[in-house]
């Protein structure tokens, strides 16, 4: 009896170091994979990558000879500018005039901000409001020249500056349809914070809650821009999806060619643009193709997120 005893606990040490043995192997065969896999996907995202940034740069390599900028040294020209300012405070009303029924949040926006001030960003102030307050909450939109950006550091080309409660533009030329999505971007930024007070509002840049509101506004800002067109934009960027049939907004982003991007310019509006100018749209065909192809592929609203912070990240991005 003690013999078969002995002989059982034998088995059963043989048969645990036989299971101890084929657990390892199985984790082991489990981190070789997922190395490899990691290693594959890391190469795999570096050609995408690559293949983004080649086409930017030959899309930026077009750009028109000689000045984009509208508003220079309005310090030292602030008469010459006057009418100036007064044309282009007529259009950007217009603009928020005739695409205010485009969706429920331009109808918000627009009942909030549809009237505004203009004025223009000098030596850190904003000078020579164009029109008064009118009813409403007023916010304003400011335009900074030439001059300004040359000798001061901005965070951008456009963003809402909540301390002063209004839109920064910098002063240069832009496509119709771009100026109009624009304006709805910021303005929608302006809503979150004045009107709605939304966390997001007041997240720090690169935070998943910042990303899922500027996601929020560059979808808003992709509408506007297709509404300005007609539905020709939307039109456009759908059957360039078509052709390439993404499974994902990275490999839609990566198919892109500057052909596409061409193609995108015509649907836009987009013609004879300056270096500035072509810093502003290319984000614009590059959101309109990630955008369609995650709508396309079903995916929810942490797709979009998740999709700004790499496209947000692909001009940084080196390997």
């Amino acid at each position: 009896m003690e013999a078969i005893l002995m002989s059982n606990r034998k088995k059963n040490r043989i048969q645990m170091e036989n299971s101890s043995w084929k657990i390892w192997v199985v984790f082991i065969i489990v981190l070789l994979w997922l190395g490899y896999y990691c290693q594959y996907s890391e190469r795999e995202e570096r050609l995408l990558v690559r293949k983004v940034q080649m086409v930017l740069q030959s899309y930026q390599n077009r750009a028109e000879a000689g000045s984009e900028w509208w508003l220079t040294d309005f310090a030292n020209n602030r008469e010459k500018f006057r009418p100036v300012l007064e044309e282009k405070r007529k259009l950007i009303q217009s603009l928020l005039d005739r695409f205010k029924n485009v969706s429920s949040l331009t109808e918000r926006i627009y009942r909030n901000f549809g009237t505004f001030s203009l004025g223009v960003y000098v030596d850190g102030q904003i000078q020579m409001p164009t029109k008064k307050d009118a009813g409403g909450l007023s916010s304003g939109i400011c335009f900074v020249p030439e001059t300004e950006v040359r000798s001061e550091k901005f965070i951008s080309s456009l963003f809402w500056d909540s301390g002063r409660n209004c839109a920064m533009l910098f002063a240069f030329e832009r496509p119709i349809s771009v100026l109009a999505g624009h304006l709805y971007h910021e303005f929608g930024h302006a809503l979150r914070d004045r009107v709605d007070h939304a966390k997001s509002a007041y997240a720090e840049p690169g935070t998943v809650l910042f990303a899922a509101e500027e996601a929020e506004m560059h979808n808003l800002e992709l509408v506007v821009e297709d509404a300005v067109m007609g539905g020709v934009y939307l039109k456009a960027v759908k059957e360039i999806l078509g052709k390439y049939k993404p499974r994902n907004y990275k490999e839609a982003a990566s198919n892109v060619t500057l052909n596409d991007l061409l193609f995108l310019d015509k649907a836009l509006g987009a013609i004879n643009m300056g270096k500035r100018a072509l810093g502003v749209v290319a984000p614009v065909h590059y959101w309109a193709i990630i955008s369609c192809a995650i709508e396309m592929n079903g995916g929810g609203e942490s797709e979009y997120t998740s999709a700004y912070l790499w496209m947000h990240d692909l001009p940084h991005k080196c390997y």
